[in-house]
C-alpha cells in the first residue's frame, strides 16, 4: 500500500478517477488539445485507462509532450509502462501486412486489439481477451 489516493479495488475510486479526470483530462482535451490539433483526434477513456487518437503523428508526437506537463499539474503521472505510441489504422494496417511487418497490437479493458482479416478478405481490427487476465466489466 502506497498511502497515495484511493485503495484499489475500492468502489470509490472509479468515482473518484471519473470526476477528478473528466476535468483533468476529458475536458481539457476536448476545448484545448482539440482546437490546436491539425487533424482528427478523439479521447476514449474508462476510469484512468484512456486511449487518445490522433490522425497525423505531429499532433500526438506535441501532445505526448504537453501531457506529462499537464498531469504534473495535478500530482498525476504517466505509467510510462503503460504508455505508448504506435501507428495504428486500417490504411497502415494494410501497408503492414502488405509489407510483411506485423501491425501493432495494444490492450485495453482486457482485451488484445489486433490488426487481422476478416472472411471477406477485409483488413479490420479484433479483439480477443488479453493475457494479463483482467476481466472485461461488459460484453463487447
Amino acid at each position: 500500500m502506497s498511502g497515495r489516493g484511493s485503495p484499489q479495488g475500492s468502489i470509490s475510486s472509479p468515482v473518484i478517477a471519473n470526476i477528478f479526470l473528466d476535468h483533468v483530462l476529458d475536458k481539457w482535451f476536448t476545448e484545448v488539445v482539440s482546437d490546436h490539433c491539425q487533424g482528427y483526434c478523439a479521447i476514449v477513456r474508462y476510469a484512468d485507462d484512456a486511449i487518445l487518437l490522433f490522425e497525423r503523428e505531429d499532433d500526438a508526437h506535441r501532445f505526448m509532450r504537453v501531457l506529462p506537463r499537464r498531469l504534473d499539474k495535478y500530482g498525476l503521472r504517466l505509467n510510462k509502462r503503460k504508455t505508448q505510441l504506435l501507428a495504428c489504422g486500417k490504411r497502415y494496417a494494410r501497408y503492414c501486412f502488405q509489407t510483411g511487418q506485423r501491425p501493432p497490437t495494444f490492450d485495453f479493458l482486457g482485451l488484445t486489439h489486433y490488426w487481422g482479416h476478416s472472411r471477406k478478405g477485409y483488413v479490420r481490427l479484433k479483439r480477443k481477451t488479453s493475457k494479463n487476465g483482467y476481466v472485461v466489466p461488459w460484453s463487447i
